[in-house]
This record gives C-alpha cells, structure tokens and sequence, in this order.
C-alpha cells in the first residue's frame, strides 16, 4: 500500500527536500521581518513602559519598586536585543538571496547566449567559412572572364582598318575644313569707308556782327589815341 501511495503522490520527505524558488524563499524571509519588526515595537514599548514605570515609583519614595520595574526593564532590553540581530540577520539573508536571483538572471542570459550561439555556428566551424569564401573567389573570377569575353572584339569587325591610316584620314579631314576657312575669307570683299564727291568745303569762320555802339566806342578810342 505505501508503494502504491508512492506512485500516485509524493512522500513528505520527498516535499521536505523540494528546493523553493529565489520568489517563494524571499517571500518567507519577508513575511518573518514583518513579523520581527512588529515584535521589535512590541517589545521597545514594554522597556519603555517600565522605565517610565521605575521613575514614578522614584518619585513617591519606592525604591524597592523602582528597582523591580528597572529588573524588567533590562530583561525586555535583552529580548529586544535578540530580536534586533535576528532581523538584521533575516534581512541580509533576504539582500544575498536577491544578489543571487539577479545573479542567476545573468547566468540564464549567458546561457541562453551561449546555446544561440552554438546553434549559429553549428555548420559555420573556420573551415566551412574557408571553403565558402574560395568558392566565392572562383565565381567572381569566373564572372570577370565572363564579362571578358562577352566584350572581346568578335573576328572580321575592323581587322582591315589600320590606325595609322585612320590617324591620317583625321588630319585630312581637319586640313580640309582649314582650306575651306581660308578660302571663305579670300573671296569675302573687304568694305572701305565711303569718301565724299568734289572738293571739299573749308569752313571759314565769319566775324561776329558789330553793333553801332561798338564802332563808336572804337572811334572814340581812336581820337584819344591821336591827341
């Protein structure tokens, strides 16, 4: 029967031993925090309370009393004690567990980098790439002399044309367009600038008109002169 119960569920050690997640682990170390904090106030109230306690029985003249309350005072100082370290305790335990979550992150990333990657170069090892890139070196070499021959001179096209002669056709042509030029030029008559008929009119300068009172003045100018 416990084999049977087996096959259909887990044993409790078998639930005992089952390793919790980085989320369910830091979910219980925080829940015991709160849980910590909330008896940390406690327990600070109860110190307090009893040092209040200790002085008012100071004042009305208890010492024996003032001395019990300090005696409880100091054992709740001692408890909150404990339950200080044990927090500070639960709360680096909760600061190395996320450390190591965010660590574990990482190394999945790196993982899942390094199964890619394999995948990738699975059929791309060195002497694949090698064998890839002669292959592409024969056919660029291959289409060049493709490209060669399909612009090569096919035979009969200009074989009895010489370039010499060619040469010399050219500067005939030239020489005759500069004939042509000249020969324009000769046969163009020159135009001279026309030249008036008959002899030609001297402009003679004529004197200006002399009013009467202008010979008076000179006759006047002239009596002067003899006396």
């Amino acid at each position: 029967a416990g084999k049977e119960m087996r096959l259909f569920g887990k044993s409790k050690a078998a639930e005992a031993t089952a390793v919790p997640s980085a989320v369910s682990a830091t979910q219980k170390l925080k829940e015991a925090e709160e849980m910590l904090t909330k008896r940390q106030k406690f327990q600070q109230s109860k110190v307090d309370k009893e040092i209040a306690n200790a002085k008012e029985k100071m004042k009305k003249k208890d010492k024996a009393g003032a001395v019990t309350a300090l005696k409880k005072s100091k054992l709740y100082e001692k408890a909150l004690d404990t339950l200080e370290k044990q927090l500070f305790n639960i709360r680096m335990q909760i600061e190395t567990l996320e450390n190591a979550s965010v660590s574990q992150g990482v190394f999945s990333a790196q993982k899942t980098f390094a199964t890619a990657m394999g995948g990738i170069n699975k059929n791309m090892t060195p002497e694949n790439v090698e064998d890839q890139m002669m292959e592409v070196r024969e056919q660029m070499e291959t289409y060049d002399q493709i490209q060669e021959a399909l612009t090569e001179t096919l035979p009969g096209v200009g074989d009895d044309l010489d370039d010499d002669e060619l040469l010399a056709e050219l500067e005939d042509m030239e020489q005759e367009e500069m004939d042509a030029l000249l020969t324009d030029v000769d046969s163009t008559p020159t135009a001279l600038p026309s030249v008036p008929a008959g002899t030609p009119q001297i402009a003679v300068a004529r004197p200006a008109a002399v009013s009467e009172e202008d010979e008076e003045l000179a006759k006047l100018m002239a009596d002067m002169g003899k006396g």
